[in-house]
């Protein structure tokens, strides 16, 4: 069997009884296109935040070389292959939850009759990676993660006092806008707002890139990379 490296928007979901994994895949016209692969065949599956890319194993190279989006390298991130089992009701179909021992189907209102085992199926990527990738794409940098610093108004890790700072150009990852600064040294101050007494603080020095980015919930994270080369 040939492994080919298939590009597509979306991967995951309910695994079908002959063991085919949902997908989105992209044809040589950039459309769109449902199909399904065999969970077996799937050798690695990465992201770059906007695309998939699926190392795929198969006897038929040419026949999806010629229908569909190729790419001779993976891009971004390795995600991790997820597969939880649930539950559905043999008569309608429908997920089955539980109480306790007790079995109920939504669909019928009531007891299942019969129960099956199905699987979902997913494949995660780590944010943290993803961004770290993506940093590295800008600036060039080979970078070593050191630390995830979150503070808000109230208090938190502040980074502070750069040294000789200077703000790079701000990237966008999965929709976030990230400020990019390189500096040579940096300081960290650990307070509250409710704290009485001396502020804990912890110097840096060397070559950074920090990356602040607004999380969903209140405040601000920085990520700070040492940069190795």
């Amino acid at each position: 069997m040939a492994e080919i490296i298939l590009v597509a928007k979306q991967i995951g979901g309910v695994l079908s009884e002959k063991g085919r994994v949902p997908v989105r895949l992209v044809g040589r016209d950039g459309q769109e296109e449902k199909y399904s692969l065999r969970l077996e065949d799937i050798r690695e599956v990465w992201f770059d935040g906007n695309d998939y890319y699926i190392v795929y194993s198969t006897d038929h190279p040419d026949y999806y070389g010629g229908k569909y989006s190729t790419s001779g390298t993976v891009v971004g991130v390795k995600c991790k292959l997820v597969k939880r089992a649930f539950d559905v009701c043999g008569r309608c179909g429908r997920r089955i939850f539980w109480d306790a021992d007790e079995p109920y189907c939504p669909g019928c209102q009531g007891w299942p009759k019969g129960i099956k085992t199905k699987y979902m199926v997913d494949f995660r990527y780590n944010w943290y990676e993803l961004l770290k990738y993506w940093v590295e794409v800008a600036t060039g940098h080979r970078l070593e993660d050191i630390g995830h610093f979150w503070a808000n108004a109230a208090g938190g890790k502040h980074v502070k006092q750069l040294v000789e700072a200077r703000e790079l150009p701000s990237i966008e990852v999965l929709g976030r806008e990230i400020k990019l600064v390189e500096c040579k040294g940096f300081t960290v101050e650990e307070s509250y707002w409710d704290w009485v007494g001396q502020v804990p603080e912890k110097k840096y020095d060397g070559h950074f890139i920090i990356a602040t980015w607004y999380p969903p919930r209140s405040g601000w994270e920085r990520v700070v990379y040492r940069v190795v080369e």
